[in-house]
């Protein structure tokens, strides 16, 4: 990359001014491992090398709203890469913790529909930069004031918009948290409640796109970017390869005609005889699916074309794209039903059940809680005040699968025998632990202290376990009385794990 810089001089030097441009290179961390290496034959470090003039783009153009828009509507994968992880991010939702108020607390979002709101918004966010929801709290104060959280009488509704609606006012406060955003009306609005032209940012949640720190919205006017924004290259070359293929495979077998003497044909102007002895190859071709020829004089064959390596290069900007995008391959691009099951195909799972945490975590996280502080004070349809540990926890998108569950249930099972056999565990408090509900159960609940067993009760369970051992040990040699000192052996050792086990 070219800079300049100019340096002071003295006058006598040519420059009156005092200063000479001077020119200097400032490559960066991109060509800081050529930089101990030169040959000067190659011209590996020199600046015949290609890499010694490669630069950071600076021109990089921000896409407009029309631009953003015809994008999401006419490409699939921007389409997904946009309105996915909002979509999947509230499928589960999630849990209340509101001091006993959780269930009149989520009456009041169903009311709002404040979980298809964060779907809007977020999308919106993704989509141009920013997304937002305006809400409507009526707390006897404008718009443009403050929330007084102790004098809201109800929230009447709740407003998505995009940034192209609300913009943050830079002249209050710092544009990753404006004091107030200026409300511009672009068409009616179907809920019938009017927004006045500042509104204070304490009534708006938000909903960003690609993050930006602060140096880099002052530049945006205030925006965040889309996340179409750093996906544009990589769908480009993507694109392209495609477009490319499939043009390629038009043209996979090309008809080559050879005429003994045509380049004199052509250089005494009888292209009339050219034409017709085309048009009739064409019509055999047609009619009798083959062809009739001078021996001598005519040949004709087709050339393949060799299309090899080029579903790797496709297959590696699809990895561009994924990069990209910072999504799973399997959402981006849907696979096989084999390859769901297939090492990557878990490991998809996770990967996309992590994006969508750190999504909801990070984006929508503090909107949901402020939103439910507003809800909870109100006075119609809220508590007047809302809990200090008020807070909600997200369910995990991260299902099992059968063959997980099947053999979780396994592992217990071995888990739950073990401790029977020591006394740790009695069977009824596995059955109702792991049976007695609605649901397969992963936890052992115990039931109270283990009650005190009688020696001749545990004489006679020892004994019902043990006689069906008797053929055993008679098999093996023992003699009846033999078999009796074995089972006494048996009984005082059970005895024992038994009396340690209740206490005895």
């Amino acid at each position: 990359m070219w800079l300049q810089k100019r340096q002071p001089v003295h006058a006598d030097d040519g420059d009156p001014s005092g200063l000479m441009v001077a020119e200097f290179r400032d490559d960066g961390a991109l060509l800081d491992a050529y930089s101990s290496l030169g040959n000067n034959y190659t011209g590996l470090g020199t600046g015949r090398d290609r890499l010694s003039h490669t630069g950071i783009n600076l021109a990089t153009q921000r896409l407009e709203k029309r631009e953003l828009e015809s994008l999401y509507r006419s490409s699939r994968l921007i389409e997904k890469a946009v309105s996915l992880l909002p979509a999947d991010s509230a499928k589960k939702w999630g849990q209340w913790k509101a001091d006993g108020n959780e269930q009149l607390l989520e009456g009041e979002c169903d009311r709002l529909k404040i979980r298809s709101a964060f779907v809007e918004a977020g999308t919106l966010g993704r989509l141009y930069g920013d997304g937002y929801i305006v809400l409507g709290i009526d707390d006897g104060l404008p718009f443009e004031e403050p929330v007084d959280i102790n004098a809201i009488r109800s929230v009447r509704f709740a407003r998505c918009l995009s940034r192209y609606n609300l913009q943050p006012d830079g002249t209050t406060g710092i544009y990753s948290d404006p004091t107030y955003y200026l409300f511009t009306q672009t068409r009616q609005q179907k809920d019938g409640h009017e927004l006045p032209r500042r509104i204070h940012g304490s009534r708006v949640l938000r909903f960003w796109g690609k993050w930006l720190p602060e140096e880099l919205l002052a530049e945006t006017g205030g925006y965040h970017d889309s996340v179409i924004q750093a996906l544009f290259d990589a769908l480009n070359r993507y694109e392209s390869a495609i477009a490319a293929s499939a043009a390629m495979t038009q043209d996979y077998n090309v008809f080559s005609y050879k005429l003994k003497g045509l380049s004199q044909l052509v250089a005494q102007g009888n292209t009339e005889a050219l034409l017709k002895r085309f048009t009739s190859i064409q019509m055999g071709m047609s009619t009798i699916k083959g062809l009739m020829m001078d021996a001598e004089n005519e040949d004709a064959s087709f050339i393949s074309r060799n299309f090899a390596g080029v579903r790797d290069i496709i297959r590696e900007l699809q990895d561009a794209f994924i990069a990209a995008a910072e999504m799973p391959r399997s959402k981006l691009f849907s696979g096989s039903l084999s390859g769901a099951f297939s090492e990557s195909g878990q490991s998809d799972r996770y990967e996309w059940a992590d994006c969508i945490n750190s999504y909801q975590v990070d984006c929508w996280q503090d909107n949901l809680l402020l939103a439910g502080r507003y809800l909870l004070a109100q006075r119609e349809g809220g508590i007047g005040r809302y809990p200090d540990d008020l807070g909600f926890t997200w369910t995990s998108t991260l299902q099992q699968t059968q063959l997980e569950i099947a053999q979780l249930a396994d592992l217990n099972a071995k888990t739950d025998v073990a401790y029977m056999g020591a006394g740790v565990l009695m069977p009824a408090e596995v059955r109702n632990s792991r049976f007695g509900q609605s649901e397969y159960g992963q936890q052992i609940n115990l039931e109270g202290e283990l009650p005190l067993v009688p020696v001749e009760q545990v004489r006679e369970d020892a004994i019902a376990r043990l006689i069906p051992k008797q053929a055993y040990y008679q098999a093996a040699g023992y003699r009846a009385d033999g078999f009796a000192e074995q089972l006494e052996l048996e009984f005082e050792e059970d005895t024992r794990t038994r009396a340690d086990a209740t206490d005895w």
